[in-house]
């Protein structure tokens, strides 16, 4: 998505405030940065007039393949157990991570990241079988109240 931003001129007024991008009652260029199709893009948009620049961003944001590829919760998922095998978590964290991961995966694996819900996640929390541990520690009490030894 490109956002829309002036680069004031030395002699504008409003180049020297502290956030300049933000005073855009002037004559200074527009330009416009962000990410189309997963590139980074900064440039110039040749216009001046903030109407006729707002309107040319939204062009190319509206473009087709302008949001780049597609990010489906299988590939969210895929991209987060990396990232732990690369922090070198111990196998025994992965595995809990993907035994969670396989029953979201049968719900939403297809589905595009962007269009996960709250509501899909609740769900998804309610069909799950809540299996507590051995040991409970209820909020208020230490370990120790719990422990088998004397």
């Amino acid at each position: 998505m490109l956002t829309p931003y002036r680069r004031h001129s030395r002699s504008c007024k409003y180049a020297v405030q502290p956030t300049p991008q933000e005073f855009t009652r002037c004559s200074c260029p527009t330009w416009c940065y962000g990410f189309v199709a997963g590139k980074e893009v900064r440039r110039a948009l040749k216009l001046r007039d903030s109407k006729r620049a707002l309107k040319l961003v939204a062009q190319w944001n509206n473009a087709p393949g302008a949001a780049g590829p597609v990010v489906t919760v299988r590939d969210a998922v895929d991209a987060f157990i990396r990232n732990r095998e690369m922090r070198r978590m111990a196998p025994s964290t992965i595995a809990s991570h993907m035994k969670t991961f396989t029953h979201l995966l049968e719900l939403c694996g297809k589905q595009a990241i962007a269009t996960v819900t709250v509501d899909l996640l609740t769900r998804f929390q309610e069909s799950r079988v809540y299996t507590p541990n051995k040991r409970v520690h209820l909020p208020g009490q230490s370990s120790r109240a719990h422990s088998t030894r004397n």
